[in-house]
C-alpha cells in the first residue's frame, strides 16, 4: 500500500513538472489537441510557444522588441544584417563600404561622395581642384603646390608659379629660380636682368654672350634658343635638354619639356615627373585614369557615364539590368533568365523557374493556397478561426453551443441570446444587471465595481483594492464611486483618488514628511531614501550643497567623458577610450586624422585609407614594414632600381636598352664621335683618335705640335677676348675699342677725353650716370627738378648756394644773402653783407649793417609841448602863409577822411609817440651792440601830422611831402598811406 502511495505522488508531480514546461521553440509547429466541450468538438492548443516568440497560425517565430532595419529577426531581440550590411546598433544595420573616407555610404559598396570631392573607380572619394598645375589638390579647391612654386592670383586665376628670387625684374620668372628677360635686357650673374653695358662680343651664330666674372667682363658664349625652354637647359642654338623625368617627344614645341608619367596619363593631366591627376568624371587605378559611371555593376563604363551591359543585360535607366525572356511570376529577374522567388513563394518545379507559387505552411484542405500563408476556400467551405476551411454545417456545430443547428444556422436554447459579435449563444439575467453587464447570465460588474452581498444584480462601487470584501475601502467615510469616498465630517482626502481620509492635523504633519520624500525621490539617485534623506549607495557621494542627489565617483578624472558608475567614465558622443585607458577618451575624427597622418608619413609608394597603406600597382608591401610599398620586378636592374610593374628607372646618367628593357647603358649626351660610350659621358676614342681637352665625350684626329699651339693660342684668344673677335689666336677689337697696355687679349673702350661724371662706352662716345645729362662733350651735370635760384645744383635734386647765400627756410632750391648774424638795422640785405637802407636812414660810416636817422627833420616830442594840441616848428624860415596853407590842406584832409570813415571817432597824436612805445616792447629783443637808450625821438624827424583811431593804430593816415619810393617802411607797419 506503501509504494502505491508512493508511485501515486510521482505521477502527480511529474505532471506538474511537465505542466510547467514551456511550448514548442523556433520554428517548431504548435501542438493542439480536440477536446468535447458541452457536447461541442473544440480545439485547444496543447504546448505554448516560448518567452520570446509569438505563434504565428501554427508555428513559433521570434519576436524583436523594435523593428529591425535592413535585417531579419533571428531570436528574440536579435537581428541578423542582410547581406551587404553591418550591425550599427542592435536593431539596425546600415550599408558596409570598404572604404568611404569624405563621403557617405548609401548602399552596399557604393559610397556617395561629400560636396567637392569626386568618386573614382575604386569607390574612393578625392577632393577635386579647379586648377592646380605645378601642385595636387590636397582638399577641394586647395591646391598644394610644388617646391619652387607658391599660390597667387585671386579667386578664378589662383594657380601655382614658379618662384624667382627678386621677382625678376625686367623680365618674369619661367621657372623656379630661371628668369626669362625681356627685350634689351641680358641676364646678370646675380639672377636678375639688367640693361647690356658694352657691346656684345662676337659669338658664332646661335650663341649670345655670357657674363660670369666679378668684374661683369664678357668671358663666354653660350647657345641661344629663340624661345625659352620650360622644364630644360638650352644646350645648343634651338635645342632644349629636358630635365630627369620630362621629355619633348610628344610635345606640341621643341621648347616646351613636359612631364612623363608612367602608363602616359591617357584621359588626365601629367603635371609632374609621375603625378597624374585625372580628368573629371575618371578614377585612377594604377597608373591609369579610367572613365567613371554612377552605375554600372553589371557591364564596362567605356566613357564618363557610358555603360556597355555585359551579355544578357540592358540598359535601363543608367544602369544594367538583366533579361529575362519568359516573364518572372510572382518573382524577379536577378539574372539572365534566372527568376528569384518573391518572399513568402517558391518554385514548385525544377522545369517551371518562371513561375513561384504562394507557400502556406499549413495544408489548405478544401482549399487552395493563393497568397502566401492564405487559403482560399472551395466553392461550398468557409474559413474557421484557424484559417482552415470547414463546411458551414460542421462550422455550426462546432460554434453553437446553448443551441440548436439548423442547417448552417444556429437556435440558440430558451434563456440565451444570440451574440452579435460573435454569434454564440448566451444566457440571459432575468433581474437585470446594474452596473454591470450580463454575460452568459451572470451579472459581470464594471471596472470598479463588485457584485453586492445583498443582490446579485446589483454591482456596487469600490474603493480601493476591496474586491474580496476583505478590507475597509473608506477609511473614516463611505464609497460613493469608484475609488472616491465621501469622508466623514471632520475629515479631509488625503490622496488625489479620494479613498483615504484623515484628520487636518494627521494631513498636515503627513503632507510634510511627504513632501520631503517626495522630492528625494525625485532627486535621489544612485542612493536610497530613508526618512526623507538621500543615503548614497557605494561609489557614490552628494555633490557639495546638494543632499538630495548622489553622483558617481571616479577615482582618475574622466577626460572627455562622464563619471557614470563608479570608476566607470562614459565618453561622449564621438570619443572613444583609447590606449586601453577606461578614463581617458578622444574624438574619434582625431584618432582617425591622426592614424591618417601617420600613414601619410610612413606609407611610400602608396596611398593611405584611414591608418592602412594600399600600395600602388606594381609594388608589395615588404614583411618587415606594411607601410613600405616595394616595387617588383622580375628579373634584376642592371644599373638602374625597380620602379614597379615589372619597370626599370636607370641611375642618372643612364638610359633603358632598346635590346633589354632591364638593362641601363650609359648616356653621352653629344654622342661619341669616332668612339665608343663605356660610362656616364664618358667616351672611349677609336684607335687615332683623342679627347678633345677636359672632355670625356668629344674624339678628334691627333693633332701635330703645329695645329696643337694654335689650338691653344686661339682658346686662350676665346676665353680672355672681349669686345672683339679671335683671329688666329689673336683679338681684333671692335670699331671703338682699343688694346690698353700693350694687353692684346682685351679691348677697352675708347675716348679722346675723360667722361666727367659718366663712363666711355666706345667710339668716343660718353654715356652719364643716372639723373645726369650733357651739358658739353664729355662732361655731365647732375639735374634738378627745380631751379637753384641764387645757387647751383651740386648733386640730383640737390641744390647747394653760392658763397654768402643760405637756403630759405622751408625751401631746398631758393638761396638768400647773408648779412651778419642779425642782419641790416634799419635796412635790407640786398647781398652777401650789402646793406640798403630805409628812406630816411643813412649808412653808418663805421659799420655798413647800421642805418642811421637823417638829420634835417625832428619831431618835437609829445612831452615837451606846454599844451599837447599843436605841433611846433623846428625851423623859424617857414612863414605863416606856408603855416595857413598847410593846416588849410590838413582840414579838408581831415574832413575828407572823416566822411571815408562814416564818421568815427579820431584824434591827433604824434607818429613819435606811436613808434615810441613800439620801439619799447621791442628794445628787450635787441642785442648790446647798439646803445637805444638816447633814441627815444626816432622817426620825430618826418614832421608828420597822424590820425588814428580811438585806441587802435589800424588804418592810420600819414600826411608825407614827398615818400621815397625806394623803400616801404611804412607798408611794414601795415598802414595806409596818402601823399599830399
Amino acid at each position: 500500500m506503501l509504494y502505491l502511495k508512493i508511485i501515486v505522488v510521482g505521477f502527480v508531480l511529474l505532471a506538474t513538472i511537465l505542466s510547467t514546461v514551456d511550448g514548442a521553440c523556433s520554428k517548431t509547429n504548435v501542438k493542439t489537441r480536440v477536446e468535447i466541450k458541452n457536447g461541442k468538438r473544440v480545439t485547444v492548443i496543447d504546448q505554448h510557444c516560448c518567452k520570446g516568440y509569438k505563434r504565428v497560425k501554427l508555428r513559433c517565430v521570434p519576436v524583436c522588441s523594435l523593428p529591425c532595419e535592413n535585417s531579419k529577426c533571428t531570436a528574440p531581440d536579435v537581428c541578423t544584417c542582410n547581406e551587404g550590411y553591418e550591425m550599427l546598433s542592435n536593431h539596425r544595420c546600415i550599408p558596409h563600404c570598404a572604404d568611404c573616407d569624405n563621403g557617405i555610404c548609401t548602399k552596399p559598396g557604393y559610397c556617395q561622395c561629400h560636396t567637392g570631392y569626386t568618386r573614382t573607380d575604386n569607390g574612393t572619394c578625392v577632393p577635386e581642384c579647379n586648377n592646380c598645375g605645378n601642385g595636387f589638390c590636397l582638399l577641394p579647391d586647395a591646391c598644394q603646390c610644388y617646391d619652387g612654386y607658391r599660390l597667387e592670383g585671386l579667386d578664378g586665376t589662383r594657380s601655382c608659379r614658379p618662384v624667382c628670387e627678386g621677382d625678376c625684374r625686367n623680365g618674369r620668372c619661367v621657372a623656379p629660380g630661371e628668369c626669362l628677360c625681356e627685350d634689351g635686357f641680358v641676364l646678370s650673374p646675380a639672377g636678375d636682368c639688367q640693361a647690356p653695358t658694352t657691346p656684345a662680343p662676337r659669338c658664332p651664330e646661335g650663341y649670345e654672350q655670357v657674363v660670369e666674372d666679378a668684374d661683369q667682363n664678357l668671358i663666354g658664349c653660350r647657345p641661344v634658343c629663340t624661345e625659352p625652354c620650360q622644364n630644360g637647359t638650352c644646350v645648343g642654338p634651338d635645342q632644349c635638354e629636358c630635365f630627369p623625368g620630362y621629355s619633348n617627344e610628344n610635345s606640341t614645341a621643341a621648347f616646351v619639356c613636359q612631364p612623363v608619367c608612367n602608363g602616359g596619363c591617357a584621359h588626365g593631366d601629367c603635371l609632374a615627373p609621375g603625378v597624374c591627376i585625372c580628368h573629371a568624371q575618371y578614377g585612377k587605378i594604377g597608373d591609369e585614369c579610367i572613365p567613371l559611371c554612377e552605375r554600372c555593376s553589371l557591364g564596362h563604363c567605356v566613357q564618363p557615364n557610358v555603360c556597355v551591359c555585359d551579355r544578357g543585360y540592358r540598359l535601363i535607366e543608367g544602369d544594367c539590368e538583366p533579361i529575362c525572356e519568359t516573364e518572372c511570376i510572382n518573382a524577379i529577374c536577378t539574372g539572365p533568365n534566372a527568376c528569384t522567388c518573391l518572399p513568402g513563394y517558391n518554385y514548385t518545379d525544377i522545369n517551371a523557374l518562371f513561375d513561384c507559387l504562394p507557400v502556406c505552411d499549413e495544408e489548405c484542405i478544401n482549399g487552395r493556397c493563393v497568397a502566401p500563408q492564405q487559403c482560399q476556400c472551395n466553392e461550398g467551405y468557409v474559413q474557421d478561426e484557424e484559417n482552415s476551411c470547414i463546411h458551414p454545417h460542421d462550422l455550426c456545430r462546432l460554434k453553437c453551443t446553448n443551441g440548436q443547428c439548423l442547417g448552417a444556422e444556429c437556435i440558440c436554447d430558451a434563456g440565451y441570446i444570440k451574440n452579435p459579435a460573435d454569434g454564440l449563444c448566451e444566457k440571459t439575467c432575468p433581474n437585470g444587471c446594474l452596473n454591470g453587464d450580463c454575460t452568459g447570465g451572470e451579472c459581470i460588474c464594471h471596472d470598479g465595481y463588485r457584485l453586492s452581498l445583498d443582490n446579485v444584480s446589483v454591482c456596487e462601487p469600490i474603493c480601493g483594492e476591496d474586491y474580496d470584501y476583505s478590507s475597509a475601502s473608506c477609511i473614516n467615510g463611505r464609497c460613493v464611486r469608484p475609488n472616491v469616498c465621501q469622508c466623514d465630517e471632520g475629515y479631509e482626502f488625503v490622496d488625489v483618488n479620494q479613498t483615504r481620509c484623515e484628520s487636518v492635523e494627521e494631513i498636515a504633519r503627513q503632507r510634510l514628511a511627504q513632501e520631503r520624500m517626495v522630492q528625494c525621490r525625485r532627486s535621489c539617485r544612485n542612493g536610497k531614501c530613508r526618512a526623507g534623506e538621500c543615503r548614497c549607495s557605494e561609489g557614490y557621494a552628494q555633490p557639495e550643497g546638494n543632499t538630495m542627489s548622489c553622483k558617481a565617483v571616479c577615482v582618475e578624472p574622466c577626460r572627455n567623458g562622464t563619471c557614470v558608475q563608479p570608476d566607470r567614465c562614459e565618453c561622449k558622443p564621438g570619443f572613444v577610450f583609447v590606449e586601453g585607458s577606461s578614463t581617458h577618451c578622444r574624438s574619434e575624427e582625431d584618432l582617425a586624422r591622426e592614424a591618417y597622418e601617420r600613414c601619410k608619413g610612413l606609407c611610400r609608394n602608396g596611398d593611405c585609407h584611414g591608418e592602412q597603406c594600399i600600395c600602388m600597382l606594381g609594388y608589395r608591401a615588404s614583411e618587415q614594414d606594411s607601410y613600405d610599398c616595394r616595387p617588383v620586378c622580375e628579373r634584376p636592374c642592371v644599373n638602374g632600381t625597380c620602379a614597379g610593374n615589372d619597370r626599370c628607372h636607370c641611375q642618372e646618367g643612364y638610359g633603358v636598352s632598346e635590346a633589354d628593357d632591364h638593362l641601363c647603358e650609359p648616356i653621352c649626351s653629344f654622342g661619341c664621335v669616332h668612339g665608343d660610350c663605356i660610362g656616364v659621358e664618358q667616351c672611349a676614342c677609336h684607335a687615332g683618335y683623342i679627347l678633345v681637352g677636359d672632355s670625356n665625350s668629344t674624339c678628334v684626329k691627333e693633332e701635330t705640335p703645329e695645329e696643337r699651339s694654335a689650338r691653344l693660342r686661339q682658346l686662350a684668344c676665346q676665353r680672355e677676348c672681349s669686345n672683339g673677335w679671335c683671329e688666329e689666336g689673336e683679338c681684333r677689337c671692335v670699331e671703338g675699342f682699343y688694346h690698353e697696355n700693350g694687353n692684346t687679349m682685351r679691348c677697352e673702350p675708347y675716348c679722346e677725353r675723360p667722361c666727367e661724371m659718366g663712363r666711355c662706352i666706345g667710339n668716343d662716345t660718353c654715356e652719364c650716370f643716372e639723373r645726369h645729362e650733357f651739358v658739353e662733350p664729355f662732361v655731365c651735370a647732375p639735374v634738378c627738378s627745380e631751379d637753384c635760384v641764387r645757387g647751383y645744383c651740386a648733386a640730383p635734386d640737390v641744390c647747394r648756394c653760392h658763397d654768402g647765400y643760405q637756403l630759405v627756410d622751408g625751401t631746398s632750391n631758393v638761396c638768400e644773402p647773408v648779412c651778419g648774424e642779425e642782419g641790416c638795422t634799419n635796412g635790407v640785405c640786398v647781398g652777401p653783407n650789402e646793406c640798403s637802407c630805409l628812406d630816411g636812414y643813412v649808412e653808418d660810416q663805421d659799420d655798413p649793417l647800421l642805418c642811421h636817422r637823417e638829420p634835417t627833420v625832428i619831431l618835437q616830442s609829445h612831452e615837451q609841448s606846454a599844451s599837447g594840441d599843436y605841433y611846433k616848428m623846428s625851423y623859424i624860415h617857414y612863414f605863416v602863409p606856408v603855416i595857413a596853407s598847410v593846416a588849410l590842406i590838413v582840414a579838408v584832409l581831415i574832413v575828407k577822411m572823416i566822411v571815408r570813415n562814416r564818421q568815427k571817432d579820431y584824434h591827433v597824436g604824434k607818429l613819435g609817440n606811436v613808434q615810441q612805445r613800439r620801439r619799447k616792447s621791442s628794445s628787450g629783443k635787441r642785442g648790446s651792440k647798439r646803445d637805444t637808450t638816447d633814441r627815444t625821438t626816432d622817426y620825430n624827424d618826418y614832421n608828420l601830422v597822424v590820425l588814428f583811431p580811438t585806441e587802435s593804430k589800424e588804418n592810420c593816415v600819414y600826411f608825407m611831402p614827398k615818400p621815397d619810393s625806394k623803400t616801404n617802411e611804412l607798408t611794414k607797419l601795415n598802414l595806409e598811406i596818402e601823399t599830399i
